[in-house]
């Protein structure tokens, strides 16, 4: 569903954007690797603001809007996360497209990975477990397989990734040098 946050970024360069943005694709964009190394990712999210309304734009000052606020700082490496959404640095494998299964590829293969997190479905439910070495191999050849070929029964362009047999994954990562405070 979603809402409105603010979303306040300082740049490498000591450029500020603070904005009223919509939640849903801010987990999108923060999970694309380009997103931090700010240059054109960084851009291109700075530029796709909703021009068709009013609520959404940007700020003059800092202030949290509905879900909250989202702070990232690229001269300290820091994300200060205040809002009622999604976490900075998690990634909820539920729905995936082939654009996202290619940017936790490389989040992969880049490794910032540190931990693969499962909710296991059928009768053995279990909450925040690990993957074992063996599904976290059979996860990353299941995110090559979406990669090239969306779930061929789902017409809305998304994979649903519950078809893995070992659950549901959710990713935590972080780049290097970057400190994440979600909701601490």
């Amino acid at each position: 569903m979603g809402g409105s946050l603010t979303v306040g970024i300082r740049r490498t360069d000591g450029t500020e954007y603070v904005a009223v943005r919509w939640t849903n694709p801010l987990g999108g964009w923060l999970s694309e690797p380009g997103f931090w190394d700010d240059g054109e990712v960084v851009n291109n999210y700075i530029a796709a603001v909703p021009a068709d309304s009013e609520d959404f734009g940007p700020l003059d000052r800092i202030q949290p809007k509905n879900y909250g606020i989202t702070l990232i700082d690229f001269q300290a490496k820091r994300v200060l996360n205040r809002q009622g959404y999604s976490g900075v640095g998690m990634t909820s494998c539920a729905f995936l497209d082939e654009e996202d299964a290619a940017n936790l590829l490389e989040i992969i293969r880049r490794g910032w990975v540190t931990r693969y997190e499962v909710s296991r479905h059928g009768p053995d439910k279990e909450k925040g477990k690990d993957l074992t070495a063996e599904e976290v191999v059979a996860f990353h050849a299941h995110l090559e397989a979406l990669k090239s070929e969306p779930d061929p029964e789902d017409r809305s362009g998304w994979t649903s990734h519950k078809r893995f047999d070992a659950g549901m994954v959710r990713l935590h990562w972080v780049p290097p040098g970057w400190t994440f405070d979600n909701n601490g």
